[in-house]
């Protein structure tokens, strides 16, 4: 890849990440302090949903592994 095609690329996405970032602090700055109490209260829910669907994205991994193996055969 040249490096301009590699800078257009990499600077456009900051870009777009840094105006995410600051757009989501406008919207949400004022209420953080209760978004951080909804966090903590709900912090094991929070923590079972993230690994619920870790291991359903592994499932399906291992799903669409064996198919594959079973197509090449």
């Amino acid at each position: 890849m040249s490096y301009s095609k590699y800078a257009l690329l990499a600077y456009s996405t900051a870009f777009i990440w840094t105006l995410l970032y600051f757009a989501i602090g406008k919207y949400f700055g004022s209420n953080i302090n209760i978004i951080e109490n909804l966090l903590n209260t709900n912090k094991f829910l929070l923590i079972t949903i993230f690994l619920f669907v870790c291991v359903a994205f592994m499932f399906k991994e291992f799903l669409l592994d064996i198919r594959r193996r079973r197509i090449q055969k």
